[in-house]
């Protein structure tokens, strides 16, 4: 039976063994963490790869999905500190003006009036506040020099040793006849939602939608010409890719409820077929996992741990989808709108940079960045982090410090009805 159903038996039986022997492959999110990773959990993550160089190899089209997404990555990383240090400091100021200025909440009022006598306490918590406010900023400056790119060189050091783990390594690119073969091959096969990729056919325009389906095919040509296992790393974790059950119910279409069992077992299934060999896909975080525990290298918690918020972030945004999806064809000079609803859409027709475009001193690429800032995306996109990070718990601090305060004036006010008693004892013993 489980020669028979071997699809299914795949990923208790021989997934160690994919792990441990097979062609390693990176899908462009997983190479593109490199630069998305803090500068100590990257250097972690480059010492695990050297672990299984000889093993690495990369598909033509996630090299070319790579250098093309390259420097978007890099411009919304070496942007963080404005963003941040700016909605930062507007909160941190907002808690300094409400001091200054004694205007807080009814919750809070008991605490003004206390510190509205109290000159001396007043100034120690606005000095604490600016002090604190000065350290934050500090913080993000240190952590910003240290990962600060220049998006207009070729060159930088994280691409460097990329290049030279996969220096000779590349599978050859595809010609053009071979390329057109594989998308009508895919019109037919995403007609009938047969994976990998055709969830990309609702977001992208063509050839686009298809580059999961050439990756696909690269994977199973080499397959059979190096007689290899291929174990695929990647965070595209959607349904044309991963076996998905809701955790509503076994019926429920609910966007984002759904939990990853693993690689689909017609994938398994259609790859055995096509080359005698194993094919299974992992996650990066679960990639780190296997491989440290394989190699002996220690301390990669911290590096899993924000793999997988980097992962979780990306799928949020599929997920929500409410965002501009566009395409830039450089030689036509043309943009195109894609699955935007009505609101965005307007915006971005309305917006200068939509009409900038037009214009003969364009910059493609800073086009791109423009209008995802037009649109609100980077705010969102910064929300995130601030989630993300703890420098949110510095200023939640306050609020216990407060707490204190009104504790503080709570004995004020038993202590002025304590006088008020003897004030009235006095009164009654002088009569």
């Amino acid at each position: 039976m489980k020669n028979t159903f071997y699809e299914h038996h795949v990923k208790n039986i021989n997934k160690s063994e994919i792990i441990e022997n097979g062609t390693i492959f990176l899908d462009t999110n997983a190479l593109l963490n490199l630069y998305r990773l803090s500068n100590q959990n990257r250097e972690k993550l480059f010492e695990i790869l050297v672990n299984v160089k000889d093993r690495l190899y990369l598909s033509n089209q996630v090299g070319k999905e790579f250098y093309k997404n390259r420097k978007k990555v890099m411009y919304m990383k070496s942007n963080l500190k404005p963003g941040l240090t700016g909605e930062l400091s507007n909160d941190i100021d907002g808690i300094i003006n409400k001091f200054k200025n004694l205007n807080f909440t009814s919750k809070y009022k008991d605490a003004c009036n206390l510190v509205k006598h109290e000159q001396k306490l007043k100034d120690i918590i606005i000095n604490n506040l600016m002090e604190m406010k000065k350290s934050v900023i500090k913080n993000i400056d240190e952590y910003e020099t240290s990962s600060n790119y220049d998006i207009f060189q070729d060159e930088d050091e994280i691409l460097s040793k990329v290049v030279e783990l996969f220096e000779g390594k590349v599978i050859k690119n595809m010609s053009e006849e071979e390329l057109n073969k594989i998308y009508e091959e895919g019109k037919k096969r995403y007609s009938k939602n047969i994976p990998p990729g055709y969830e990309d056919a609702k977001n992208k325009p063509e050839p686009e939608c298809y580059g999961d389906l050439v990756i696909w095919k690269e994977l199973i040509n080499f397959a059979k010409e190096k007689n290899t296992d291929i174990l695929f790393v990647s965070d595209d974790r959607k349904e044309d890719w991963c076996e998905l059950i809701s955790k509503f119910g076994q019926d429920s279409n609910r966007k984002g409820n759904k939990i990853d069992i693993g690689t689909r077992t017609d994938l398994i299934k259609e790859f055995k077929e096509k080359t005698s060999k194993l094919f299974y896909s992992i996650t990066t975080e679960e990639f780190i996992r296997e491989i440290s525990k394989l190699c002996k290298i220690d301390n990669t918690k911290e590096l899993e741990e924000e793999s997988e918020v980097i992962r979780e972030e990306l799928e949020l945004d599929k997920i929500n989808n409410q965002e501009i999806i566009y395409s830039c064809n450089i030689n036509s000079d043309k943009i195109e709108l894609r699955q935007c609803n009505d609101e965005d859409k307007t915006k971005l027709e309305e917006s200068n940079y939509y009409k900038w475009f037009g214009s003969e001193n364009h910059n493609p690429f800073e086009m791109q960045m423009q209008i995802a800032e037009s649109i609100g995306k980077r705010n969102e996109f910064i929300e995130k982090l601030e989630k993300r990070n703890e420098f949110i718990e510095k200023l939640e601090k306050q609020n216990e410090f407060i707490e204190k305060l009104e504790k503080q004036n709570e004995f004020m006010k038993k202590f002025e009805k304590q006088n008020e008693f003897i004030k009235n004892i006095e009164k009654h013993f002088k009569k």
